[in-house]
């Protein structure tokens, strides 16, 4: 969610505003379900009928098309449509995860452990010995890092995920919640005389890459 006027959305994707600037919009929406306060796009003829019926407040529109928007209505024209309304959304995802720069009090980080700048580290993770985390990393709540993992920089480890020993993570990373990276592989041995099987230690380490 984000509140601001169509002048402003025009500067972020580089386009031409038809209509009332100072209209605002707060969500991104399809257009076949826009509303008012939405900010929608035409990228293909094919959806314009939807055009008729929406009341979007904001309709971002190929530089070619030649209709005018409704009286509460703004058109933003632009090259490609499709890619402007892509680059809104990766502009506010990114706004709603930019690191907070905090270590939560209740977090627990060994001493030896090497920490970033502008790191958030969330409440109850763990950041165990020898570990190192790259500038502008995420570590959400209930994240627990075992012994010497290393994780590049702006990476996001989101809540309630494991990682074990030597794990390398790279940059730019999205690990989702609830992820366990590095855990044992089903590896044993068979004794043939008795059937019995015998656990083959995993002594390598996952290394995900940028």
């Amino acid at each position: 969610m984000f509140n601001l006027k169509v002048s402003e959305i025009a500067e972020l994707i580089n386009g031409s505003v038809v209509g009332d600037g100072n209209i605002s919009a707060k969500r991104l929406q399809r257009i076949e379900d826009a509303q008012k306060g939405d900010i929608t796009f035409l990228a293909r003829l094919e959806y314009e009928k939807y055009l008729a019926t929406s009341n979007a407040s904001c309709v971002i529109v190929p530089n070619e098309y030649d209709k005018v928007p409704k009286s509460n209505q703004a058109f933003i024209k632009t090259e490609k449509p499709y890619e402007a309304f892509i680059s809104l959304i990766l502009h506010f995802e990114s706004k709603k995860f930019t690191p907070k720069s905090n270590i939560h009090p209740t977090a627990i980080i060994d001493s030896s452990a090497t920490i970033g700048e502008n790191v958030q580290i969330g409440a109850y993770s763990i950041v165990s010995e020898g570990c190192k985390i790259g500038d502008g990393c995420i570590i959400m709540p209930n994240v627990v890092l075992y012994e010497n993992v290393k994780i590049g920089r702006s990476t996001r480890v989101n809540s309630s995920v494991v990682v074990y020993q030597e794990v390398v993570i790279g940059e730019n990373c999205i690990i989702h919640s609830g992820a366990v990276i590095g855990a044992d592989g089903f590896g044993y041995l068979e004794d043939k005389e008795t059937g019995a099987y015998k656990k083959i230690p995993q002594i390598g380490n996952v290394v995900i890459g940028n």
